[in-house]
């Protein structure tokens, strides 16, 4: 089942967060579709929600429910349109309150050698949030700086977008490193782990309630002793508790 699970992540998850109908290895196709309504059957995105939260409570990987919470926040537009129609969606949205989470997980992206993990920072006054991105970047490899050296390398980048009544704070990034190279050269970069901070703050009082944001990652991770991998640009939509 956790095989099963994991080909599942790895082969139908959408960029947007939620899963395909067909693998990313199957042929090329126009459109990719994501079925959110119960139809003869129930809906593909439904059920593998629910058996992700389900394998989940049994081994503690809270990777499954992660990639569970991230396809129920695609589909809630949908659910709100048609509950009656999004049977499926809403058990498993049901049985999010019976899955242990890690504490403050939103979202969570992996592809060696790079895994990002976005938490929620907590609450602060006057009804702002935070947000933490963590990076891993496994040994060996290093990504390109916030500020490359060269013009020609991509910048690491990370930046958050609230929805509207809701403002960005500038992000608080870590410091650079100095990576030594297989030509026996120095470039500047990222390695190891590192956290970048996000602040959300809202424009005006009122009630706070979960808002939703996406969060944009950027980076190409190269290799220390020579090499670069292709760039990845991912995004993340979560949902996130102001104060």
């Amino acid at each position: 089942a956790t095989a099963t699970a994991r080909d599942l992540l790895d082969l139908f998850t959408a960029s947007a967060g939620a899963f395909n109908f067909t693998p990313l290895d199957h042929e090329l196709l126009p459109a990719r579709t994501r079925e959110p309504y119960d139809n003869a059957t129930p809906s593909p995105n439904g059920v593998a929600a629910l058996a992700l939260l389900r394998l989940s409570a049994l081994t503690r990987d809270t990777r499954f429910a992660t990639a569970a919470r991230n396809a129920l926040v695609y589909f809630e537009p949908a659910i709100a349109r048609g509950p009656a129609a999004a049977g499926s969606l809403v058990e498993a949205m049901l049985s999010l309150e019976h899955v242990p989470a890690e504490a403050g997980l939103l979202a969570e992206w992996s592809s060696p050698p790079v895994r990002v993990r976005v938490r929620d920072a907590g609450p602060t006054p006057h009804g702002n949030c935070g947000l933490e991105v963590e990076v891993q970047v496994e040994s060996g490899w290093h990504l390109q700086s916030f500020r490359p050296v060269s013009p020609g390398m991509i910048a690491t980048l990370v930046r958050h977008e609230p929805p509207p009544g809701y403002l960005a704070g500038s992000p608080t990034l870590p410091d650079d490193h100095q990576i030594p190279l297989g030509d026996g050269s120095i470039t500047r970069g990222l390695a190891g782990t590192f956290r970048v901070g996000l602040a959300v703050r809202r424009e005006n009082e009122g009630a706070a309630t979960a808002i939703p944001a996406r969060v944009y990652v950027q980076f190409q991770a190269c290799r220390d002793e020579g090499g670069c991998s292709l760039p990845v640009q991912h995004h993340f939509d979560i949902l996130v508790k102001p104060g």
